[in-house]
């Protein structure tokens, strides 16, 4: 005899709360008017504690004061500087985990941004200020307001992460952080010459908390001159070396940073080369880094010197010369001219599991070097398109047979191209017109079409339509600008689309949490190992 069916008010409140944690604001309301047992449980904490709140996400029929008036406390605030609509989340008794305060045009009133600070601060959750700089974008704001609003967050006893993204504060009394207590675990703020002081002073007043430092330039910025007025840095890297916690840092490669990367503590490094004088010291450095566990080396030295020695193939001979590196995953951001200095340090890279490379070499030199033998731990190798060519056809002729070689491998492609993607769509042809010449019907050795056709405009492997999966990687950003995300935020940046391709048998994966690193952006193709 089969259960008779639960009805709603026999579900246990805990399954109720699950599937309300998905319903939208206006379902959630309106579960209030169905029964007392829904009321209450459409405003407990556990529904509203990972949402986000932000006055251009509402529906016409919502009102934000409402909102806050209503929610027991909420996981995001969003709050808008210079498009009206602040004044709310300066009163608010809801209470928020996190605050990202944008700010439009130069005219806002950042005093403003404080009250909302000094609220969610007496409310007792907040824990991550997020400040951006959003119209115009990479500004220098500099006035009294802006001195309070930065005294408030630099000196709080409660934030665990803060932020600065798209510019960078300017105060007109630079000031010594006097917290408390130490509290910040993580802070994000470009290291220029008029923020020289606020990263001296939150590195000096949360030292004995900070874990993650991120006081990289953007390229293009350090190109144009905005780190003019800095000093020699050493006050900051004395700072540096002194965190006892530190295990994460992006930085420029800073004279005096070797002690520090010989620290057992350390282990995930970004280093950012503007220039060929810093070389010799990203050398001396990775040579004491035993310890580190993932390393990513970006080079944007803006130099058109063709003769000029690659800082990656120097960092990978300095990484592999002890032959104690514990490395387990490398980025290489750098043309390197050729893929012999990587391929040589792979078999000293004992525990590499993981390897990203920029621009070339996306070459048949580097997929044929790699192996089970030269490179017995890896587990996944991500490349970023730079070229032209069609990605399709790319993987008829090199990676099919890497994949064959190395079956517990992912191999991974940043922003691929396909035929008749200059456009930006990214998607091949799809007429049905026959392009290959009367002679070779899709051979690829015809010497007639050459494997191309001008007036289909496919390759040979686009136009035989296998591999299908492939016309659903659509990219949506051009490529120029993808780069430049790339190169400023790394391979986990949101709005990149990928391609995944893999050689092992369907659900026998050495490593499926390599098919999860974004799903959302990556599409993964089984590539049988089958010869081209």
């Amino acid at each position: 005899m089969s259960a008779e069916p639960l009805t709603l008010e026999q579900l246990p409140g805990d399954a109720l709360l699950a599937v309300m944690q998905y319903l939208c604001v206006d379902d959630l309301f309106a579960c209030r008017l169905v029964c007392k047992r829904l009321c209450g449980l459409a405003l407990d904490r556990d529904v509203w504690c990972r949402r986000e709140v932000d006055s251009l996400k509402l529906r016409r029929t919502q009102s934000l004061a409402g909102l806050l008036r209503l929610a027991p406390c909420v996981g995001t605030m969003v709050v808008r500087l210079g498009e009206g609509g602040a004044l709310p989340y300066a009163t608010t008794t809801c209470p928020a985990d996190r605050l990202i305060l944008k700010c439009y045009g130069l005219g806002a009133d950042i005093s403003l941004f404080t009250q909302v600070v000094r609220n969610q601060e007496a409310l007792g959750r907040l824990r991550t200020v997020v400040v951006e700089y959003v119209e115009p974008p990479y500004v220098e704001i500099v006035n009294e307001a802006v001195d309070v609003l930065l005294r408030t967050l630099v000196q709080s006893s409660s934030l665990e992460s803060l932020e600065f993204a798209n510019g960078w504060p300017i105060s007109l009394h630079p000031f010594v952080c006097k917290s408390q207590s130490s509290s910040l675990k993580k802070f994000r703020c470009e290291l220029l010459g008029s923020s020289e002081w606020l990263v001296n002073a939150v590195l000096g007043g949360h030292a004995a908390t900070l874990e993650d430092v991120d006081i990289g330039v953007l390229y293009f910025r350090h190109w144009a001159g905005f780190v003019r007025g800095m000093s020699s840095c050493t006050t900051t890297v004395r700072l540096l070396v002194s965190l006892p916690r530190l295990r994460r840092l992006r930085c420029a490669a800073l004279p005096g940073l070797e002690d520090l990367v010989a620290s057992e503590v350390l282990t995930d490094l970004t280093l950012l080369v503007y220039d060929d004088d810093s070389h010799e010291q990203v050398v001396s450095l990775l040579q004491r880094a035993n310890q580190l566990r993932r390393l990513s080396l970006v080079d944007v030295t803006a130099t058109t010197d063709v003769d000029r020695k690659s800082v990656g193939a120097q960092a990978v001979e300095a990484l592999a010369s002890s032959g104690r590196s514990r490395l387990e995953s490398l980025s290489l951001i750098d043309d390197l001219p050729s893929s012999r200095p990587l391929l040589l340090a792979l078999p000293r890279l004992a525990a590499l599991r993981e390897l990203t490379v920029c621009d070339e070499p996306v070459d048949s030199e580097l997929l044929q070097g790699i192996s089970p033998v030269t490179a017995p731990t890896l587990r996944r190798l991500e490349v970023h398109w730079a070229y032209k060519d069609c990605a399709h056809a790319w993987l008829h002729s090199d990676a099919m047979g890497f994949l064959a070689r190395n079956p517990m491998v992912h191999l991974q492609l940043q922003n691929p191209r396909l035929c008749g993607g200059v456009d930006g769509r990214g998607l091949c042809d799809d007429s049905d017109d026959d392009i290959f010449c009367d002679e070779c019907d899709g051979d690829d050795d015809c010497s007639q079409c050459d494997g191309y056709d001008d007036r289909g405009g496919q390759c040979v492997p686009c136009a035989r339509r296998c591999h299908p999966e492939l016309l659903r990687v659509v990219r949506t950003e051009l490529w120029a600008l993808d780069k430049i995300r790339f190169l400023e935020y790394g391979s986990g940046n949101k709005g990149l689309c990928g391609l995944g391709l893999f050689g092992h048998d369907i659900g026998r994966c050495p490593s499926p949490q390599d098919h999860i690193i974004s799903p959302s952006q990556w599409r993964w193709i089984h590539v049988p190992p089958v010869s081209n």
